[in-house]
């Protein structure tokens, strides 16, 4: 059993607050996303670099990401919870946005 006090006895919380782990990031020297004042929500999302894989991919990512965001912001609180807020809002989506899921 590890001594009281040393990091293999701390919590992930103690070993943050004590410094031991931090979320610093690198500085870049390029955003990798315009940032201009005319940019809007699906524009920026639509900048995000595509992570999967082509395979069994139905949706395209910033449509997914928009629906998430939507989601969050209705107080979605779990993947259900999204799962669901997708299913109803649909429809008025894909009208709004011109597409057809």
């Amino acid at each position: 059993m590890p001594a009281p006090g040393t990091p293999e006895s701390l919590s992930v919380a103690a070993l943050f607050a004590r410094g031991v782990y931090s979320f610093a990031m690198p500085e870049t020297a390029y955003p990798a996303v315009d940032f201009s004042a005319n940019a809007d929500l699906i524009s920026f999302l639509k900048a995000i670099p595509e992570g999967r894989y082509r395979r069994g991919v139905s949706y395209p990512r910033w449509y997914l990401l928009l629906v998430t965001v939507l989601g969050i912001l209705s107080d979605c609180r779990s993947s259900g919870d999204l799962e669901a807020f997708a299913k109803r809002h649909r429809e008025a989506l894909n009208q709004a946005l011109g597409l057809s899921f």
